[in-house]
């Protein structure tokens, strides 16, 4: 009798799978750390509004603004605290804390998507410990989305930490840093227009396709190795030579 043995898998069905489990753990990933970060920004929220509205002096400190501090403006602050995503710092003079995105932290901080969350903090806290006295540049203040008040994002990366100097007076070293971290500056959560052409950067390479940070979105592309030029894939993996 004839041995019946099951079809082989369908190599499309399998690469259409592996892009769908990819694309969702990324998304969980990348909602994990925007919820942790709204997190934080709703206790600062709700610390200020526990101290009262309008500046206050504190028993033994200075008065504290509630407004918010201007953009392109240098401040002298101290590291609050660490995250993933960056690090939160107070900036003297004002009640609302600053999140410096792990991209604008230091030129020797590099981190990935992929990276661990343990590994984040400690590279940040290895270049930010908390408690370290910086300086920062306020890059963007925007409205708080989860509530009444406003976020401020800042950078580190230009402003010499000894002299307190501007390295960055026209912007582009910030804008760089953020096409590269994915942070600091305006960065879009909206998708980007169907047919528009965007500069971006190779994130991640995989046997389906290539992860692409685009400059002023948040959420990476992903470009179909059908799409790459001089994309191979084999198996489980890729060879891929992308245009930059």
């Amino acid at each position: 009798q004839q041995q019946r043995f099951p079809p082989p898998p369908d190599a499309g069905a399998a690469a259409a799978a592996a892009l769908a489990a990819a694309t969702a753990a990324a998304a969980a990933v990348d909602r994990d750390r925007d919820n942790d970060r709204d997190r934080q920004w709703d206790r600062d929220r709700d610390h200020r509004a526990g101290a009262g509205a309008g500046p206050r002096r504190a028993a033994s400190g200075p008065t504290l603004s509630d407004e918010p501090p201007a953009v392109g403006s240098l401040h002298r602050g101290a590291v609050h605290t660490v995250k993933p995503f960056g690090v939160f710092m107070s900036i003297e003079g004002y009640r609302r804390h600053v999140l410096v995105h792990h991209s604008q932290v230091s030129e020797e901080v590099l981190l990935t998507r992929g990276d661990e969350d343990e590994l984040r903090v400690k590279a940040l806290e290895y270049a930010a410990p908390p408690g370290q006295r910086v300086w920062v540049k306020i890059l963007e203040v925007s409205p708080d989305q989860n509530g009444p008040g406003f976020r401020v994002h800042g950078s580190m990366r230009v402003v010499d930490q000894d002299s307190g100097a501007d390295l960055d007076p026209t912007g582009q070293l910030a804008a760089a840093a953020a096409a590269k971290g994915g942070g600091g500056g305006r960065q879009s959560d909206e998708p980007p227009e169907v047919g528009s052409c965007h500069r971006g950067e190779v994130k991640r390479i995989e046997a389906y396709g290539v992860f692409v940070a685009l400059q002023g979105f948040r959420k990476y592309g992903l470009v179909h190795a059908s799409q790459v030029r001089g994309c191979r894939a084999s198996g489980s993996t890729a060879s891929c030579t992308p245009a930059r």
